[in-house]
């Protein structure tokens, strides 16, 4: 990191801006070209559940190549003194890489689910009733290696 002065150190706090985050930027490999989209989230265990459709474009993209990238950044405040020239933006920010899969196992989805429900109503468990699976799609990334970053 360019800057060591606004590396985040401690895994609890790199933990903590997954935790607080809202929206994850998920690359694909596609070709010549990222693929990045935004979707909801869960975190466990090292791990970022995604909850998404069962066909389209980014299940096709990553059955090819499960390498992927993702990006989580919170607590955004621009800084100014009038001047353009110096303005700054405060931020949080956790970066990393992985592999991607999708989840097939009943078990693992409703786990995945549940994460993924903790991520934005925290201190409720969910009941999900056999069959509710069948048109949710699951995918879990791995996480290979992450920095964090703030200002």
């Amino acid at each position: 990191m360019r800057k060591a002065e606004r590396e985040i150190k401690e895994f609890a706090e790199i933990e903590g801006v997954i935790k607080k985050g809202v929206v994850c930027y998920l690359s694909l490999i596609d070709g010549d070209y990222p693929y990045t989209l935004p979707f909801n989230y869960g975190y466990a265990d090292n791990k970022i559940y995604i909850h998404c459709a069962t066909e389209g474009k980014k299940l096709d993209v990553l059955r090819l190549n499960q390498h992927c990238s993702f990006a989580i950044s919170i607590d955004h405040r621009l800084i100014t003194d009038g001047v353009a020239s110096h303005c700054t933006m405060l931020y949080r920010s956790v970066c990393g890489k992985g592999k991607v899969r999708e989840v097939s196992d009943d078990e693992e989805k409703a786990f995945s689910m549940q994460v993924l429900m903790e991520q934005y109503i925290p201190d409720k468990e969910w009941d999900f009733k056999g069959g509710c699976f069948d048109s949710v799609g699951i995918l879990c990334v791995d996480i290979e290696e992450m920095t964090g970053k703030k200002r």
